[in-house]
């Protein structure tokens, strides 16, 4: 599909709110290969196919909504595949040096993917290329993912083997450890009272904890298997309790980020200083998107907090009441609450930082400053009835 720009890569009104957030979407929405090889960056290992870095990688909603809200929800609606908030796409720029020029997007889900990589990057899947069959396996194990987060990526590449390069990602290994142990924190009072009885040994518990990160270890089919579910279910269950935990993480540091944009929304963007000069259709119609992107982000915000309480009890229950019944309903439906989270944590991360522009500089939050910005909102909160305008 093209997507259409403007010329230079200065904020525009005529920059499509979706291409401003592909370009410059946050660290769980959008790998920006290009400045890979230019700038030194990091990800630059990460493909072997060189075409890979004249392209965005980047995450989009499904238009196909709603989703669930609570466990309640989600065990109710019918288990498809294919039901999923976000959706990935290769932005593949005119100029890599203009990215807001305009290009061409390829979707990794739509028919003839494959083809358009060829007719777009040139590269053929039909030679069996080692170095391109690499990469495809590398866009696929990203498009089974609801972010890109650097701490998912490197924890679902190492489940599955595919090798890391020590700087393809851009992720501290003191980082990456502080993660690990809060999410191992988070989990090791249920994964030992699920598979074990009575005191255990050192390394009984470091065989427990290494499950979660490891679903072909025996521990992790005995926990599954511990609540009814099937062992093949294994590697699902435990990669989704890790990103459960790790949006759980993201949704509390951004408490602060949360609590700015929703003061933006009711007191800046309500009051833009030139709102009297604007003619009177111009403000019905930007308060109605103002209202529509404030209910959306109201709803974001509650919804992931149902989440969070649902998990909590759940674990709660199981370790200090023996009741297995709430958590074995949680982790049924773990992968979906997996991507339902990481769809709500990129949403706020991108409204926040959609804000935290439109305020560098001492930028004068005027009519039109308001407007792009809840563009770029609505863009991240969207729901199917918005899809045409993207």
């Amino acid at each position: 599909m093209e997507i259409k720009g403007a010329k230079g890569q200065k904020p525009s009104p005529h920059i499509a709110p979706i291409l401003y957030r592909i370009v410059n979407g946050s660290s769980s929405t959008s790998l920006n290969l290009t400045r890979a090889k230019r700038d030194g960056t990091k990800y630059e290992n990460l493909f072997r196919k060189q075409g890979f870095y004249g392209t965005v990688l980047y995450k989009y909603p499904n238009f196909k909504g709603p989703w669930p809200t609570s466990a309640k929800d989600a065990a109710a609606a019918p288990a498809n595949s294919d039901d999923r908030p976000i959706e990935t796409g290769i932005y593949v720029p005119g100029d890599t040096k203009d990215l807001m020029g305009g290009g061409y997007a390829i979707y990794v889900r739509q028919t003839g993917y494959r083809d358009m990589l060829r007719d777009h990057l040139g590269l053929d899947h039909a030679r069996q290329d080692p170095d391109l069959l690499h990469d495809l396996r590398v866009i696929s194990t990203l498009d089974d993912m609801p972010s890109v987060d650097p701490f998912l990526i490197k924890s679902r590449f190492e489940a599955l083997r595919i090798p890391l390069a020590t700087n393809s990602l851009d992720i501290r290994p003191e980082e990456e450890q502080a993660v690990r142990t809060l999410i191992e924190r988070r989990i090791e009072p249920v994964l030992i009272k699920a598979s074990m009885s009575g005191t255990i040994s050192d390394e009984a518990r470091r065989r427990t904890l290494d499950a979660i990160w490891n679903p072909t270890l025996p521990e992790s089919a005995r926990f599954v298997k511990a609540f009814g579910i099937h062992e093949s279910e294994c590697a699902k269950v435990f990669f989704a309790l890790q990103g459960i935990t790790f949006y759980e993480h993201l949704f509390v540091t951004s408490t602060e980020d949360c609590r700015k944009t929703a003061v933006w929304l009711r007191e800046v963007a309500a009051r833009p200083f030139d709102l009297r000069s604007r003619p009177r259709y111009d403000v019905d119609r930007q308060t109605a998107v103002l209202q529509e992107v404030g209910r959306a982000f109201a709803h974001t915000i509650k919804s992931m907090q149902l989440l969070f309480k649902d998990y909590d009890q759940a674990l709660q229950e199981f370790v200090t009441s023996d009741s297995a019944a709430a958590l074995r309903h949680f982790l049924l439906s773990a992968h979906r609450h997996f991507w339902t989270l990481g769809h709500g944590i990129m949403a706020i991360t991108n409204c926040a930082q959609a804000v935290a522009e439109a305020e560098s500089g001492n930028r004068i939050q005027n009519f039109e400053v308001v407007g792009q910005t809840l563009a770029r909102m609505r863009v991240s909160l969207a729901s199917r009835a918005e899809s045409h305008r993207l």
